[in-house]
């Protein structure tokens, strides 16, 4: 707890002194701490994201670290698979504790926690990856973005397993793809190019260093080849090599 020089409460914070230099704030209106630290927060974030999805997105954040006053923390769905990532050793000693909270306040079939790098090896008994409450995974997680459906990695993914964050920048290209030749660099799972497919690109062309990011960007397009557009689009993927510019990684085909 923080407190003035005048002894007036100030807020609750979360103290790591092995990776932070001071404390995150998490409350600023009350001074009661213990399992109302974080309680009311998931709620919360729920009303203010109400309105802003439809039955064709069903991945997003739920919630959004300090900015929903879970410093250090983030949480994100998948379809019926939540990933919950910590940068924090702060929240371990409070962990099953939140993944209470959460699966009363979010049903689901199972939550999957990701630590940062910087953690990994100080969060025991966790591990990076480890399904902490509900189901085991039996295949791949599938989820909807704009009725276009992606297949995710939420095990070994990067951040959680997508960047959810660019979902408005997929559809502003989708918007300008109509008749164009797109080439997606460092294009990681394929995200921005099956956006423009369904906008109306003649081709698109899928470039990253990551054989494993463009097999999953391949998987992608099949996801969706029943939309005509994304159908009638030629698909490449393409891996750059130092000594002779691009590699085709697949044939041709289109998709």
């Amino acid at each position: 707890m923080i407190y003035d020089r005048k002894d007036s409460f100030l807020g609750i914070g979360l103290f790591d002194p092995k990776d932070h230099p001071r404390p995150d704030a998490a409350r600023r209106q009350t001074a009661k701490a213990g399992s109302r630290l974080v309680a009311t927060a998931p709620d919360r974030d729920t009303r203010r994201r109400r309105n802003l999805f439809d039955s064709q997105t069903n991945g997003y954040r739920l919630c959004n670290g300090e900015n929903d006053g879970w410093p250090g923390l983030v949480l994100d769905r998948y379809d019926s698979t939540l990933v919950l990532k910590i940068y924090t050793t702060a929240w371990i000693p409070r962990l099953k504790e939140i993944l209470e909270i959460i699966g009363e306040q979010f049903p689901c079939e199972r939550i999957i926690l990701r630590l940062s790098r910087n953690i990994q090896d100080k969060s025991q008994p966790f591990t990076e990856g480890q399904i902490v409450r509900g189901k085991p995974l039996l295949g791949p997680v599938i989820f909807l973005e704009s009725g276009l459906r992606f297949e995710v990695d939420v095990i070994r993914g990067q951040k959680t397993g997508f960047f959810l964050d660019q979902r408005d920048n997929r559809r502003l290209v989708e918007s300008l793809s109509h008749g164009r030749q797109v080439l997606n660099a460092f294009s990681f799972s394929g995200g921005f190019s099956l956006y423009a497919a369904r906008g109306g690109a003649v081709s698109v062309t899928d470039l990253d260093i990551s054989p494993h990011a463009l097999a999953a960007a391949n998987r992608n397009f099949e996801l969706n080849l029943d939309h005509p557009a994304i159908g009638r689009c030629h698909h490449e993927l393409r891996k750059p090599t130092p000594s002779i510019g691009w590699t085709r990684l697949s044939p041709h085909h289109s998709i």
